[in-house]
């Protein structure tokens, strides 16, 4: 079933197996949505969901289901707690807290990235920074790179070919 600007209501007079929504209608109505047994939620754009005390964060976090799925481009736009807040939403306390991440993600990471920063900040930082790409995320990201979709998408370049007369 697809609700597009429409009360959730109908959705309860009209059971379905899905609901394709809008993130503002999803948030209105959360109230009717968060008491429906939900196996899965699957979110687009979920780097909205990135600031913690956000409504819309908050709302979705209201979502009592199996599994929770987001997808996204660009899961760090502004700072590495976004990440956490995705991360946390998608699998509610397998992270820790945001207080652990900010002390064993967020602090190194900065503390290495700055300017200033001393061989002992940055080699900390690249030791997280490769724990982080290696062994967390790769659980929690599918990525798809450009060697993955190759195959699967046009040559961004077309040849031209001249003919000589």
């Amino acid at each position: 079933m697809l609700v597009r600007g429409i009360s959730f209501t109908r959705v309860l007079i009209y059971p379905s197996h899905l609901v394709v929504t809008t993130f503002d209608l999803a948030r209105r109505d959360i109230d009717i949505l968060d008491d429906l047994p939900w196996s899965c939620v699957i979110v687009d754009e979920v780097h909205r969901v990135k600031n913690e005390s956000a409504k819309i964060t908050l709302a979705y976090h209201q979502f009592r289901c199996l599994r929770r799925f987001g997808l996204t481009g660009t899961a760090i736009q502004n700072s590495y707690k976004e990440m956490w807040t995705i991360l946390d939403w998608t699998n509610p306390g397998r992270l820790g807290t945001k207080g652990q991440w900010h002390g064993f993600v967020v602090k190194p990471l900065t503390a290495g990235q700055s300017a200033g920063a001393s061989e002992e900040e940055r080699a900390k930082a690249l030791i997280v920074a490769l724990v982080l790409r290696d062994k967390l995320l790769p659980d929690f990201f599918l990525r798809r790179t450009k060697d993955i979709i190759k195959d699967q998408v046009g040559s961004a370049i077309q040849p031209t070919k001249f003919n000589h007369c």
